[in-house]
């Protein structure tokens, strides 16, 4: 791919995303880590996935930009002139969304977060087995 008029290698990392009514959905991850590109271009990858706090906020002020836009010319005439496809995509949404976003999920995070990596397995192993278990 060409970045401000100059070659840049990039490899693609595909990774699977399964919702709770079972669909996949593809997420891909670009990586220009590669050893053919230069210094500059292989820590693209960290502004893409990292970065600092400034550099993270203009990227989730971009990120809102879209989300804002996509309403305004698809969402929100898709409510008005087509309510049934936009039922289905609220759905759709939902649904895979809700397969994450749960609170089993993240009981489990917390525990792996706070406990785990602090050294304390005492509560991991009492309360652990019963909510992998859900």
């Amino acid at each position: 791919m060409a970045i401000e008029g100059r070659p840049v290698l990039v490899t693609a990392w595909v990774y699977q995303v399964s919702g709770i009514n079972g669909r996949k959905l593809p997420v891909i991850f670009l990586d220009t880590n590669l050893e053919k590109n230069s210094e500059e271009d292989r820590l693209l990858t960290g502004y893409l996935y990292g970065g600092d706090s400034g550099y993270r906020q203009q990227n989730d002020a971009n990120d809102a930009a879209s989300l804002y836009d996509k309403l305004e010319r698809v969402i929100v005439p898709m409510y008005y002139k087509n309510k049934e496809e936009y039922l289905r995509v609220m759905r759709n949404a939902i649904a895979f969304n809700a397969s994450y976003f749960n609170s089993t999920r993240m009981v489990k995070q917390y525990l792996v977060r706070a406990y785990a990596k602090g050294g304390r397995t005492d509560l991991m192993q009492l309360v652990t087995p019963k909510i992998l278990s859900n």
